[in-house]
């Protein structure tokens, strides 16, 4: 038997090419990589992208009074903060800051249906659905509590996803009556 040293030049070359198309095949690989990464990159630098929350309110409809407008704004602002906190709470498990927050949701004060013939109120200028989804609203929040009070997962993310149904359909509501 021969030595390492004593290979035949034979050998030897197989090696050195081998060692040669190994390191050309790391060099494109590394190189397509590159480039795809590049690509990526340039992709997503042309998305557009939301900024914060500023971006993120309803169209106020021109149907609704100014003052109705204003009313609605902050009291929903505040409500979409707490809904914006607790779907984070609901995702992490955190059972004490969802129970509290989703029973600030539900605590909200309600505001009143109209009485029949009320034509001149704030609360006239709204569709008779709002009152009904508010009603929703609430109880579903009711239920996003006391499932973190539980600490029942699945009921809590059933619960949240049925108060999250509730809001979608009143921005809906929202919005098609102002005409869309």
């Amino acid at each position: 038997m021969r030595g390492r040293d004593s290979q035949s030049p034979l050998l030897s070359m197989e090696r050195s090419l081998l060692i040669k198309f190994s390191m050309k095949s790391f060099l494109t690989c590394l190189m397509t990589t590159g480039m795809v990464l590049s690509s990526i990159r340039a992709a997503a630098a042309d998305q557009p992208k939301v900024k914060a929350t500023e971006d993120l309110h309803l169209r106020a409809p021109e149907t609704l009074s100014k003052t109705a407008r204003e009313m609605l704004r902050h009291r929903m602002e505040r409500h979409g903060d707490d809904m914006v906190l607790l779907m984070a709470t609901v995702l992490m498990l955190n059972y004490p800051a969802s129970e509290q927050l989703a029973r600030n949701v539900a605590r909200e004060p309600r505001l009143a249906r109209p009485l029949k013939g009320e034509l001149d109120t704030l609360n006239a200028q709204l569709p008779l659905q709002f009152f009904e989804l508010q009603d929703q609203l609430t109880t579903h929040a009711r239920s996003v509590a006391d499932a973190a009070h539980a600490h029942q997962d699945v009921k809590l993310v059933k619960a949240y996803g049925s108060l999250a149904e509730t809001c979608v359909g009143c921005h809906s509501v929202y919005l098609r009556e102002a005409g869309e």
